[in-house]
């Protein structure tokens, strides 16, 4: 006849439990007694306590169906046609009232204002997604693409130069965006030991707070030129001029005034060989005004000393032949 017993406290002249119970489906329409078994009563203090129950009489009836929801609901798009639902009794799920169609949305939009937003940059090798949808009617409208980037070449790593003892590296070069390998380097094979003949076209000796840089040239094919090396160091082409179609390098004064003073080596280097040369780096000459002031003091002193000389040389004659002629007098 029912199910479910659910049982809360009331207080009203005395104590009061309520028995809140549903009935069948199935249940006859009609009066039916209602009866209560209590096993036992005690209080908070757990102590047993006397109690009175009395049965009672409930009369089913017809559900009203005043308490109703709406199930299956869908709203229509432009996409899809809509569905207003249908009508339940929510006490006895008695179907009250079959729903209908709605027909799809017709949306006169334009789209003319749109917002963009990207979904998924694009790299190297795959196209983004840029989502678009219209600001006025919120419709997504169909996504378009961002162009692949493509690769980007990076420098060469792990380039060595090829010398007369070891071979070089052209390097590897990846992409400086995504790091893939694009291109292995390859072996640069040693640089044969041909020497070839250097020609300074300046002193052999560069003296400090110079102007002028050292001229070298080789005579080494000019298409052949590779770098150029002091004391076996390679220099960076920012501290000397290569003359174009040429083998004449000009090692710069900035460059130089950072060599320590003594001998150096500078050797150019091309595909075919090397041509080196030596040369010196020395502190400025001094001021040749200095040194000519010298000189005059010097002869200056030297002329007065062979004044002097001269002077007591001729005193010394005329002494002599003064006593000369006195022994001449005291002879007559």
């Amino acid at each position: 006849l029912a199910t479910g017993s659910t049982i809360s406290d009331k207080k009203q002249n005395g104590n009061f439990f309520l028995l809140t119970f549903a009935v069948s489906g199935n249940a006859p329409l009609a009066k039916t007694s209602v009866g209560f078994r209590i096993t036992q009563a005690i209080n908070v203090n757990g102590d047993d306590v006397s109690y009175t129950v009395t049965d009672a009489e409930i009369t089913v009836v017809e559900c009203l169906h005043r308490n109703t929801e709406l199930r299956n609901a869908k709203a229509a798009t432009e996409e899809a046609e809509g569905y207003t639902g249908d009508t339940y009794c929510k006490r006895c799920g008695t179907l009250m009232k079959k729903g209908t169609a709605i027909p799809k949305v017709v949306n006169t939009c334009q789209h003319f204002n749109q917002t963009r937003t990207v979904i998924r940059e694009a790299s190297c090798e795959a196209v983004g997604l840029v989502e678009v949808s219209c600001k006025d009617c919120k419709k997504l409208l169909p996504q378009e693409t961002l162009p692949a980037k493509g690769h980007q070449e990076a420098a060469p790593t792990n380039w060595k130069s090829a010398t007369t003892t070891e071979e070089g590296f052209t390097g590897d070069v990846h992409c400086k965006n995504c790091s893939i390998l694009l291109k292995a380097g390859t072996v640069v094979p040693k640089i044969p030991i041909v020497v070839f003949r250097m020609t300074m076209q300046t002193e052999d000796t560069y003296r400090r707070n110079s102007s002028l840089g050292f001229i070298f040239v080789s005579n080494a094919s000019p298409d052949t030129f590779v770098r150029v090396e002091i004391n076996g160091s390679i220099v960076d082409p920012q501290n000397y001029v290569l003359e174009e179609g040429s083998t004449k390098v000009t090692l710069k004064p900035e460059y130089l005034e950072t060599l320590p003073n003594g001998k150096h080596t500078v050797t150019i280097v091309s595909d075919a060989g090397t041509a080196s040369a030596q040369f010196y780096v020395d502190e400025e000459e001094k001021s040749g005004f200095g040194t000519a002031l010298l000189v005059v003091f010097i002869i200056l002193v030297i002329l007065f000393l062979l004044r002097f000389v001269a002077r007591a040389l001729l005193r010394e004659a005329r002494r002599r032949r003064r006593l000369q002629r006195r022994r001449y007098e005291h002879r007559d």
